[in-house]
């Protein structure tokens, strides 16, 4: 097990780390409103704010938002223009036949920012209207910055879409957080909207 001590370190380096990429969603966020990109901030820092209220206490390893397909050129120089390089081994193929880019920037250890055009991933990435996802998106904010945030319907099919994605690799961690967010927003969340979606992926009976 872990001694107090090390458990101490290892919440320091998690919270200085998450501090660090709130600082590049930053930047991105809003070098995207100049350019007027829309983009919606997924998991990770969004996340940690909803159900935990704090940015610090969440171990994630890149920055994820979902943008529109036909702005992904604009996307891509204007994360050039903050220092990111793609991670492309064949130009063009990703966003052919995938669900997200990829940009690295060498700063902090090692930046990673997937920009995805839909929330579901292959085989079922083109079986979400896109359209309506994004008329269900809210205005709030992340990391103190104003942006667009996935409707709750929409989060909870993206949360349980992307455990199915990584299935036996995915840690207990989303699962806690899946339940978490069940108890904290059942209320508020549009059952019907969610069984719709889900009937559109094909994976109704699993979600």
């Amino acid at each position: 097990g872990l001694t107090l001590d090390q458990i101490k370190a290892r919440a320091s380096g998690l919270a200085a780390r998450n501090l660090l990429l709130a600082q590049e969603l930053t930047s991105i966020l809003r070098a995207f409103e100049v350019r007027q990109v829309a983009c919606v901030p997924v998991r990770g820092l969004a996340l940690a704010e909803l159900l935990y209220g704090a940015i610090t206490v969440r171990p994630m390893g890149d920055i994820d938002f979902l943008v529109h397909k036909e702005d992904l050129p604009a996307v891509a120089e204007t994360l050039n223009g903050l220092g990111f390089q793609e991670l492309a081994h064949r130009p063009g193929f990703a966003q052919t036949y995938s669900y997200t880019l990829e940009f690295f920037k060498d700063r902090h250890g090692g930046v990673i920012v997937e920009p995805h055009w839909t929330i579901a991933y292959p085989p079922f990435a083109d079986r979400v209207n896109m359209d309506m996802v994004w008329k269900r998106c809210v205005r709030g904010q992340v990391v103190g910055v104003d942006t667009w945030l996935l409707g709750r319907a929409d989060l909870l099919v993206h949360l349980c879409l992307h455990l199915i994605h990584h299935s036996d690799k995915a840690p207990l961690l989303w699962f806690y957080e899946l339940d978490r967010f069940l108890r904290q927003e059942k209320t508020a969340l549009d059952w019907s909207q969610v069984l719709r979606v889900a009937r559109h992926t094909g994976l109704e009976l699993f979600l």
